[in-house]
């Protein structure tokens, strides 16, 4: 146990780093071995760390948990989500904090004390005696903060359940900042309470994704307006969040192909979206130089991308005559425009 809390301590909290790789060659884990445990009574922890076995309790109360890797790229896998620093679901179920926060960073303060005049009594009625330590004589704490870990690569999540995050309150955030580096959803579906996830490179929702608070997604965290920082809804998958939905893209609408649904607000890239939003089952328009049909769902519930097909494209200028493709974002039953 790090720290146990114990009736005469209810106050005390402990900042803890944990460096399992100081040296970064790509060795060292981070283990709580059943029956033991992390306890630091409110504080926050970081760990740092190229392979992670928690099979016993991390208890930070009311604190975060943040955990990095100890290499620059190295990838980390959430649930079965596959990677090299695996943080599985059962190790989740043993967390216990207010927000977690996955890849590099937040900083964790490390509290240092410069202990000064330091006095000791004999319990047993013998003399009092002060020391000094290395000849300091200041008793305030100072406190330093530094980043967790590496920066980390690609974080894949794969089936992670509200079961599994039942310890933790507050929000999951999802750093994969490495040059390069994405987010993916993937495999079997995955529900959050209050979810945020940022890449280098783009965000993937491959899979059905609900948050039952609020879904914040930065696909170009580091600004750096690359063609692939983008985010993507695959077609057929919907992202549900339960209250506000905030995305960030090096894109416009057209990279969601599937459905997106929010019980609050939504804005993409600052442009607020209309929410909620009435059902639409068909919607068509035609011109007198053009037809389109756009592919009917059947019902659609909130927000929805639809994708559909333009033939007969206005007498053959936009493409002489032959099947055309577009993308259009659809609310409240209207063709933009109309």
């Amino acid at each position: 146990y790090i720290l146990q809390p114990t009736a005469a301590s209810t106050t005390d909290k402990l900042n803890l780093r944990l460096n399992a790789d100081n040296t970064g060659i790509g060795a060292g884990t981070v283990t709580v071995a059943s029956g033991a445990g992390i306890y630091t009574n409110g504080g926050d922890l970081g760990i740092k760390t190229y392979g992670l076995n928690l099979a016993g309790p991390v208890n930070v109360g009311s604190g975060t948990i943040a955990i990095g890797p100890s290499i620059d790229g190295t990838s980390v896998g959430l649930g079965n989500g596959a990677g090299t620093l695996s943080i599985t679901g059962a190790m989740l179920a043993n967390m216990t904090a207010s927000n977690l926060v996955i890849g590099n960073g937040p900083s964790v303060p490390s509290t240092i004390i410069n202990i000064g005049a330091i006095t000791t009594t004999n319990i047993c009625g013998g003399t009092t005696a002060t020391s000094n330590i290395s000849g300091s004589t200041t008793t305030t704490p100072t406190t330093t903060t530094t980043n967790v870990g590496a920066v980390a690569g690609n974080i894949t999540v794969d089936g992670v359940t509200l079961a599994n995050l039942a310890g933790i309150t507050g929000a999951v955030t999802l750093n994969a900042l490495n040059t390069g580096a994405n987010v993916t959803f993937f495999g079997a579906p995955s529900t959050f309470k209050d979810l945020t996830a940022n890449a280098d490179r783009g965000i993937n929702v491959n899979t059905n994704l609900t948050t039952t608070g609020f879904f914040t997604g930065d696909a170009d965290y580091n600004n750096s307006l690359n063609p692939a920082s983008v985010f993507q809804v695959a077609q057929g998958v919907t992202l549900a969040a339960g209250t506000d939905l905030k995305i960030k893209s090096n894109s416009a609408f057209g990279s969601v192909l599937g459905i997106m649904t929010a019980g609050g607000t939504c804005t993409w890239n600052g442009v607020a979206c209309v929410v909620p939003l009435t059902t639409t089952t068909t919607t068509t328009t035609t011109t007198p130089t053009s037809t389109a049909t756009i592919l009917n769902p059947g019902t659609v519930t909130g927000q929805q991308w639809l994708q559909g097909t333009i033939s007969a494209l206005l007498g053959g200028t936009l493409g002489g005559g032959t099947s055309g493709y577009v993308q259009s974002f659809i609310q409240n039953g209207n063709w933009p425009g109309c």
